[in-house]
């Protein structure tokens, strides 16, 4: 009984997760259009290309978001396998770090990986 009560919590936790996830970038995107929609903009360029940046980063992590979740109940049914090989972590913060290059430009990141750590069995995609 715990252990069912247990598995419905983290459930309905990982939804909760989910559910922001997804809200906020939608937020952002309506945030976003409704500001150019608003005369007072539609004479300042700057400000115009700001917003439809926000829209494109917004999008894009909803994207993100949306194949992330379709990947994970393709795993859960069993129509996708993954491909396990031995991969270096360090190749694998560089990568992320490099999909994350725009995102991560206003913000200061120093990263760290140990030399010594093994070799991870992953799919690395």
């Amino acid at each position: 009984t715990r252990l069912i009560a247990e598995s419905e919590r983290l459930g309905k936790t990982l939804l909760n997760s989910i559910s922001h996830e997804i809200r906020t970038p939608i937020a952002a995107i309506q945030g976003a259009v409704s500001g150019l929609q608003d005369e007072k903009i539609s004479t300042r360029p700057a400000l115009q290309a700001a917003l439809k940046n926000e829209i494109q980063e917004a999008a894009g992590r909803l994207n993100r978001l949306v194949g992330n979740l379709l990947d994970i109940t393709r795993l859960e049914s069993g129509h996708l396998q993954p491909r396990m090989e031995w991969c270096d972590v360090s190749d694998l913060v560089h990568v992320s770090l490099k999909e994350l290059k725009e995102s991560l430009a206003r913000h200061r990141l120093k990263v760290e990986v140990a030399s010594s750590l093994p070799l991870v069995r992953m799919d690395s995609f």
